[in-house]
This record gives structure tokens, C-alpha cells and sequence, in this order.
């Protein structure tokens, strides 16, 4: 499309209509869109967003960043792509018009930056030779721990060694006995030999021994029973856990056999505005849930005129909302979505003219 045949078609509309900002407003504004939910739609500040409808291309770095999020702006409202993006070119000064003045200002803004860079060799040796230096220390302290571990388990077979013998000390001095004395007549005198003091001295070995033994077992026993108590409590436990979750599967099964209540909102003339009257919740807090059905739709929810929660969801998917107490809900495209509050489904077909509804929830 030319500049003269843009100049043509303004003749026939509103000034506002004439220019790519302004007609992505009207629309945006026909829609009933803030410019906060255009935000978070096409991820960029609402600041971008007012200056592309106030036809200032500088809030964005270069004219093709603006071009590009004209066109996703475009569709985001149903808008004649094409007819933006001629009413755009046809907007561009004379200097962004020319792809070479582009290439020659990103070039001159790179080359300080690469000119700065600074080429130190040094300091790269530098490091390579500390981070060798932490690699040999680390397999010096590993090796002398590995030696370490080795020379304990050694030391530790003789004295394992050496307990096996003192425990066979007590059979075998009972069967080295002592031979019975014999009498040695010296000068008619009967001189009786002094026992031998083997068969006592392996006594006090084997009852250590015992004593261990019994210890060992009596260890070993608690160990088994404590073992078994904690499997006990174990199964009690899941036990447990099973009959609670098969209450709450129970419970949730009834409430989504039970039929819901359609909610209808009310028009409060004073106010100017659609309520939907609910109960006063006890914990000053209500559940929001949002879904679409067949198609695409948007959601916002307000508190204190600020957009507190945002959503475009496609058809099938749901978001759910602990909400406090009081809030605005705002629905685009309402015909493809749906709202339910603490489970209820809200009649959102207040008027037949437009696609959004917007309610203010109200406690009795």
C-alpha cells in the first residue's frame, strides 16, 4: 500500500484511525483490554505498549524490533497485519528507512566494546599453573589417606590373631593337666612337689571370653527387636496414610457428583456494575477457578484496581486462585470460557452485544 493511497482512506476516517498507533488503541479499547493484560500477552512494558499506540517507535532499541512486536500486536487483535506494518514503514524517518545506516550503527556501538577487551596471556598461565597446583594437592592428601586406611586394616589382622588363641587357652589347659605328684623320700622325709599354676592362670581368659560372648548376643537381640518394632510402625504408618487418601478420594468424588449451583450476576445501578453476591467466607479468602471450552480466552483478576492474576488459556486448560476478599474478574472471549467460585459456576452471559464480562465480587 502507498503513501498516497494511505493518505486516500484517511480522508474517510477518524484522525486517531489514520495511524498505526491509533488504530491498534481503538481495537485494543473495542476489545475492552487494558493495556496491562496486553502487556503480559505479548511480554513486553506497558510503557512499549503505550508508545506503539502513540506511534513512538523509539521506546523500542531499533525500528525492526517495533516492526516485529507491531505484528504480534496485530494479531493478538484481529487487526490487518499488513495495514500496520504499511502505516508503520510509511511513519519511519528518513534515517531508519535505510537497512545501512542500521548496520552502521550497530557496528560503531560493537567495536569500543571489542576494542576494550583486554588479551591477557599472563594471567591465564597464571591460572593454569594454580589450578595444577590444587590438582597435584588434592591426589597428595588422597594418596597419603588411601595409605593410611590401608596401614589401620593391617595392624588390625594380628590383633584379630591374637584373640583366637587366648579363647582356645581354657580347653586346652584342661586337658594339659598337671601329673599327679609323686612322694620323693629324702632321708625317710615324703617332700610333696608345688602345683602347677597353668589351669589358673587360663580361668580369668575364658570367663572374659564369656562375658564378651553374652554381650555380643544381648546387643545383637536388641538390635533385632528394635528392627522389627520400627517395621511395625512402618506398616501402620502407610496403613494409615492408605485409609486417609482413600477418605479424601471418597470425598472428592462426592462433591463432583454433586450438582452446582449456577451463580448470576446482578446489575448494581448505583455502582454501575455487574456483582455476583456470595456468601461471606470464613477465612476472608474465596476460590477462584478459570478454564476454556471449545476455544481461546483471557482472564484477569483485580485487587484494589490492580491486576493481580493473568492468564490466556486455550481450550482445555484451567489455573485455580486463592483469592482474598474483595476482587474484580474480567473475562475475554467469554462465549469459549468459564468461572466458578468455591466451586459454583458464574452465569457470565449478562449481554448478548459483548464478548467480555467483568464482575465485582460481593459478600452478603
Amino acid at each position: 500500500m502507498s503513501e498516497n493511497n494511505i493518505n486516500l482512506e484517511a480522508k474517510d476516517q477518524p484522525s486517531e484511525a489514520t495511524t498505526y498507533g491509533g488504530l491498534l488503541r481503538i481495537a485494543r479499547e473495542n476489545k475492552e483490554l487494558s493495556i496491562d493484560q496486553v502487556s503480559s500477552q505479548l511480554r513486553i512494558s506497558p510503557d512499549q505498549i503505550e508508545g506503539l499506540e502513540s506511534d513512538n517507535y523509539k521506546v523500542f532499541p531499533t525500528p525492526v524490533y517495533a516492526r516485529a512486536h507491531l505484528r504480534s500486536y496485530a494479531r493478538l487483535l484481529g487487526v490487518d497485519e499488513a495495514k500496520i506494518i504499511s502505516l508503520f514503514n510509511a511513519a519511519l524517518a528518513p534515517d531508519d528507512k535505510d537497512p545501512r545506516t542500521f548496520i552502521r550503527r550497530t557496528t560503531q556501538e560493537l567495536a569500543p566494546y571489542h576494542d576494550a577487551q583486554p588479551k591477557n596471556f599472563v594471567g591465564k598461565f597464571i591460572a593454569g599453573l594454580l589450578f595444577l597446583a590444587v590438582v597435584i594437592a588434592l591426589g597428595w592428601i588422597g594418596y597419603n589417606y588411601y595409605m593410611s586406611q590401608k596401614t589401620e586394616k593391617a595392624a588390625e589382622v594380628p590383633q584379630a590373631e591374637a584373640t583366637q588363641p587366648a579363647e582356645a587357652a581354657a580347653p586346652a589347659s584342661e586337658l594339659a593337666k598337671t601329673p599327679e605328684a609323686v612322694p620323693v623320700l629324702v632321708s625317710n622325709t615324703t617332700v610333696e612337689p608345688a602345683p602347677q599354676p597353668a589351669a589358673a592362670a587360663s580361668a580369668p581368659a575364658a570367663a572374659e571370653a564369656q562375658t564378651q560372648a553374652d554381650r555380643d548376643a544381648a546387643l545383637k537381640e536388641k538390635l533385632q527387636k528394635e528392627a522389627e518394632a520400627a517395621a511395625a510402625a512402618k506398616v501402620a504408618e502407610e496403613k494409615r496414610l492408605a485409609e486417609e487418601a482413600k477418605k479424601a478420594a471418597a470425598a472428592a468424588a462426592l462433591a463432583a457428583a454433586a450438582p452446582s449451583k449456577l451463580l448470576t450476576l446482578t446489575h448494581n445501578e448505583a455502582e454501575g456494575r455487574w456483582d455476583l453476591v456470595v456468601p461471606k467466607s470464613a477465612n476472608g479468602t474465596y476460590k477462584v477457578t478459570i478454564g476454556a471450552e471449545g476455544g481461546e480466552c483471557w482472564f484477569g483478576v483485580y485487587q484494589d484496581k490492580k491486576l493481580v492474576h493473568n492468564a490466556q488459556l486455550k481450550s482445555g486448560e484451567t489455573r485455580d486462585y486463592e483469592v482474598p476478599y474483595p476482587f474484580k474478574v474480567s473475562v475475554g472471549n467469554r462465549a469459549k470460557g468459564f468461572v466458578k467460585v468455591d466451586g459454583a459456576p458464574v452465569d457470565l452471559n449478562i449481554n448478548n452485544r459483548a464478548t467480555s464480562t467483568v464482575f465485582t465480587l460481593v459478600q452478603k
